[in-house]
């Protein structure tokens, strides 16, 4: 059968199938053959706007641009020439006025950012943004962006009444934003950061809709200290957060090094030391239920041998890759960091409910 014949009995479908299979086709993707909206006029027009469904006030959601205008990554240190592209590609679109800007309104739900001044994109594009639900701005913490954040970030900021997440390097902030009564926290319900000893806790417990909360603490563990003093600085940030843990709150992940997480399970020198013994306890749950370590792929469980114990806590160890997946698209098929920490958790209580015998470390 000829391709045209092919295509004939596909067009014999109802017209919400024939979306669907190209929406399918384009999230099998990972949202990357946009191409796909110039297999047909037709195709062309179900990302415009349809008559029927808009004269009675329905956007029918099978359309393929908004779907790629959902996520923009504005990511200048691209790693592949396809990336490049891309960016290349939505820079010139946004710059020449190729859309209007109530499109952008309309359709980004998610925001990546590594350079808040590259062409003045980032204080252009992202006040057209005011449904937009997740940010991630990993810019460097210098004076340049501070200014520019201090303006994005206002509390007159249209976007921040509807953003649920956010990633951001906490230097990156101006001085009178660091602080978790800043009204960019107020409503969400996913944060990441980076540990700074400059940060002041108390106000964490103000954010009555977190419920997933990562603290990136890698740069703490490589400053040239040995394995006690990094589980002992641990330790110390546990005491320093926890008191001050939203009441919602469902999952504290504390990232640290995987080097430090292969010290636990393969250094049998220490084993039985008190470093070892703490971030041991750490990623067992037993210095709070809410707390799950991640760390970066790439230890494999063979490495504890025939170890039960270290085993079980290699399985209670949530891999982060270092990607944008958790902050920009999520691949069809994937979990997403925070449902495996939630996963992790959730196994602990079985674990306990059949052992009730173990305790929980004070």
């Amino acid at each position: 059968m000829s391709p045209i014949e092919s295509f004939k009995l596909f067009s014999q479908f109802p017209l919400d199938i024939q979306r669907l299979v190209f929406e399918e086709a384009f999230e099998a993707s990972h949202r990357k053959a946009t191409d796909i909206a110039l297999v047909s006029k037709a195709v062309k027009s179900w990302y415009m706007f349809t008559p029927f469904y808009s004269s009675i006030g329905f956007n029918y959601p099978f359309r393929i641009e908004p779907l790629m205008y959902q996520c923009i990554t504005l990511n200048r240190h691209t790693y592949t020439e396809s990336e490049r592209r891309r960016f290349q590609l939505f820079a010139t679109t946004f710059k020449e006025r190729l859309k209007p800007g109530d499109f952008y309104t309309k359709y980004v739900r998610k925001v990546f950012i590594d350079d808040l001044q590259k062409w003045d994109l980032a204080e252009e594009f992202l006040p057209l943004c005011s449904n937009m639900e997740s940010l991630a701005c990993w810019a460097n913490p210098d004076t340049a962006n501070q200014i520019t954040l201090h303006s994005l970030l206002s509390p007159e900021a249209p976007y921040l009444a509807c953003l649920r997440r956010l990633s951001i390097y906490w230097e990156c902030l101006p001085l009178d934003y660091r602080s978790f009564y800043h009204p960019i926290f107020k409503n969400l319900t996913h944060l990441d950061i980076d540990f700074s000893p400059e940060i002041s806790w108390a106000s964490l417990s103000s954010l009555q809709y977190l419920t997933y909360f990562n603290l990136d603490c890698i740069a703490t563990c490589l400053n040239d200290q040995s394995v006690q003093e990094i589980a002992t600085n641990l330790e110390d940030i546990i005491h320093l957060v926890t008191p001050h843990l939203p009441i919602n709150l469902l999952c504290f992940v504390i990232l640290i090094p995987s080097t430090i997480i292969g010290h636990v399970v393969t250094d049998e020198a220490d084993r039985g030391c008190t470093a070892q013994q703490i971030i041991h306890d750490i990623g067992t749950g037993e210095y709070d239920a809410r707390i799950v370590l991640g760390s970066s792929p790439g230890i494999p469980e063979s490495l504890c041998g025939d170890k039960e114990q270290q085993r079980i806590f290699m399985r209670q160890v949530l891999p982060v890759p270092y990607d944008l997946s958790a902050w920009t698209y999520l691949p069809r098929g994937h979990t997403e960091p925070w449902t495996h920490a939630e996963d992790i958790i959730m196994d602990r209580k079985r674990a306990s409910r059949s052992n009730p015998q173990e305790k929980g470390r004070k």
